[in-house]
């Protein structure tokens, strides 16, 4: 089993831990730049790095990162869900021209 399917099963991370994760990368600027094109590798190294100093999961990116698990590498890229339009019309077509397909899942913090 990859890195990659292990931590897409863990269980939910509890909101302290998800709070702080995000809270830490969205002011950051090496993290904000790390989310700007990387490769899933990358991305998953640099998350068991900081498993040393608390707990992390990709989970925690929900609503300010993207993943792209279709191409090889996969990638995953900054999209934060506050730099979306406000108007819900807008806004639907912003995220349509990102991304032609959504599950449930990716899209729920963009339209929450």
């Amino acid at each position: 089993m990859s890195i990659l399917n292990e931590v897409h099963h863990e269980h939910p991370p509890s909101l302290h831990e998800r709070t702080i994760a995000r809270e830490h990368l969205l002011v950051n600027p090496l993290e904000k730049k790390l989310l700007s094109a990387v490769s899933m590798n990358t991305l998953m190294w640099y998350l068991h790095v900081q498993q040393k100093r608390m707990k992390t999961s990709l989970q925690h990116l929900s609503g300010i990162a993207l993943m792209d698990t279709s191409c090889k590498p996969e990638v995953i890229w900054y999209f934060d869900e506050m730099e979306l339009p406000e108007d819900l019309k807008e806004r639907f077509r912003v995220l349509f021209q990102t991304r032609e397909k959504w599950t449930l899942d990716e899209i729920r913090p963009y339209v929450q």
